[in-house]
This record gives structure tokens, sequence and C-alpha cells, in this order.
């Protein structure tokens, strides 16, 4: 159950860098509109940082439903295991 606590901690942590790195995007779009002298490198760095986002997104979705998955099956062991021994 201690992991599941940190992997909350570690969970909020994570939407707190996602509204930054919303922020990042947005003046990132803002300035290609702008027509910025380095709006080329300014979309593929963007994009770069979305892609790498999206994909530690989807770990921390995995993550949690592994958590998920294992205290539900570490509870139902427990309960299985007081029927056994009753």
């Amino acid at each position: 159950m201690i992991y599941f606590y940190e992997h909350l901690h570690y969970y909020y942590s994570f939407q707190n860098v996602y509204s930054n790195i919303s922020r990042v995007l947005e003046v990132a779009d803002k300035l290609s509109e702008a027509v910025h002298y380095e709006s080329d490198r300014i979309e593929a760095l963007a994009q770069a940082v979305n892609r790498e986002w999206k994909s530690f997104d989807m770990n921390i979705n995995q993550r949690s439903c592994l958590l998920a998955c294992s205290v539900a099956y570490h509870k139902h062991s427990e309960e299985v295991r007081a029927l056994i021994i009753a």
C-alpha cells in the first residue's frame, strides 16, 4: 500500500509538470504563429517535446494500471488466504 501512496504523489507531481509542458507548447505555438525567425526550429522542438510527453504519459498510465492490478491482486490474495486459514 505504501507504493500506491508513493505513486499518487508521483502522479500529482506529473500533473504539475503537465501544466508546465502545456504552457511551453502554447508559447511555442504563439512564436510560430508570429513568424519568429526560428519558427521552424521552435516547431521541431515543440513536436519533439510533445512526442516525448505523450510517451511519458503512456508509461505513467501503464504504471498506474499495473499498480492498481497489483494492489487488487494482493488484497484479494489476503482475502483468499483468510478464507483458507479459517
